[in-house]
């Protein structure tokens, strides 16, 4: 009796659990536009008469989008990207541009490690600030979803210099574009070929088998 009440427990605090998972939802858009949040951002993407729009919350910069950690500092925020369109949408084409210009800003910057997460804990990218840019981070998101990222920034311990003098400006530009449907079509008739070459292949081999076992002496 007690080992079926330990079973029964366990399977409530998993029932409970995958409850919690399901209806957990984003905050409301307007959490993101506080006068001292500088830790969370979120980018949701509409369509209206076949032209895309991307809106981000809040416009200015959160503290991984201009850096300014002292020696020894660990910060870590959320990214929120919501996709409100009827279609999956392609991120391959977002950036993170680096201050290339201001060589103090950049040499800043790269001494920072980063770490982008998501809720699950799977690493998207970890190392340095600096050679994030150019690399594909963020997957395809489906039509209603919500992908959220945690952001951790570090600074060294051995970082000596002054970060509010010898930061910039980080970019981080999101580009959705709507998957190809000729694309997935294409993808069907492959498979679709595929599967019926194997059946006429079989059917041929079944046929030369039936004509041998027939032309054998009984």
């Amino acid at each position: 009796m007690t080992h079926f009440k330990k079973i029964a427990a366990t399977a409530l605090v998993v029932l409970t659990l995958a409850v919690i998972n399901t209806f957990a939802v984003t905050p409301s858009e307007s959490n993101f536009d506080g006068p001292d949040n500088d830790y969370s951002k979120i980018y949701t993407i509409t369509e209206k008469d076949g032209e895309g729009r991307i809106d981000e919350k809040p416009s200015k910069r959160v503290f991984w989008e201009y850096p300014q950690l002292h020696a020894g500092q660990t910060r870590t925020g959320k990214l929120y990207i919501k996709n409100e369109t009827g279609n999956t949408l392609d991120l391959s084409q977002s950036s993170i541009n680096l201050p290339y210009g201001n060589q103090q800003a950049l040499l800043y910057i790269t001494t920072l490690k980063i770490t982008v997460a998501t809720t699950g804990g799977e690493i998207l990218y970890q190392g340095s600030y600096g050679d994030i840019a150019g690399r594909h981070i963020f997957p395809d998101i489906k039509p209603g979803e919500t992908l959220e990222y945690s952001i951790t920034l570090s600074c060294p311990f051995n970082y000596e210099g002054d970060p509010a003098k010898g930061t910039a400006a980080v970019e981080w530009r999101i580009k959705a574009a709507a998957e190809s449907s000729n694309e997935n079509n294409q993808n069907k008739t492959v498979l679709i070929l595929c599967l019926s070459s194997f059946v006429i292949i079989s059917g041929l081999f079944i046929i030369s088998f039936i004509r041998s076992r027939s032309k054998q002496p009984n």
